[in-house]
């Protein structure tokens, strides 16, 4: 085997060469391809936090919004409590819209039933015996 047939075999057709060349281009390869996949990694993750800064920003407007209204709510229900309070309320002409909008949105708050007081027990007919009812089991229908 001489230098002329290595020659041919490594130059003509290109065989072993390309072949080493394809091999040894094999990391840089690899490490193009990681450094593009981080590339736009990054890029995707800049991205959603700009988004997040943007909806953290409209959640922060929104926030500030309705403890405005919520102030502004407090301070007209605290206006329908002077209005009650005022010693023409029986002839003012407000009393009705007073009165509608406490019957939607003031709800009086309740204690607990008479049933339900502690200490005092209701107990229910006794099964054993005959009850008021016709049938013959003593039992209401």
């Amino acid at each position: 085997m001489g230098w002329d047939v290595l020659f041919d075999f490594l130059g003509a057709g290109g065989g072993l060469l390309i072949l080493l060349q394809w091999l040894s281009g094999i990391p840089k390869r690899r490490l193009e391809l990681k450094r593009e996949r981080e590339k736009t990694f990054r890029e995707l993750l800049d991205d959603d936090m700009e988004q997040m800064q943007e909806l953290m920003e409209l959640y922060k407007s929104l926030q500030d919004e309705n403890i405005q209204i919520q102030n502004r709510m407090s301070a007209l229900e605290g206006a329908v409590l002077l209005v009650e309070r005022c010693p023409t309320y029986r002839h003012c002409p407000a009393r009705r819209v007073v009165q509608d909008y406490k019957s939607q949105f003031y709800h009086a708050r309740t204690g607990q039933p008479v049933m339900e007081e502690r200490g005092q027990r209701y107990p229910r007919d006794n099964p054993i015996q005959p009850g008021d009812g016709d049938r013959p089991d003593g039992e209401p229908p």
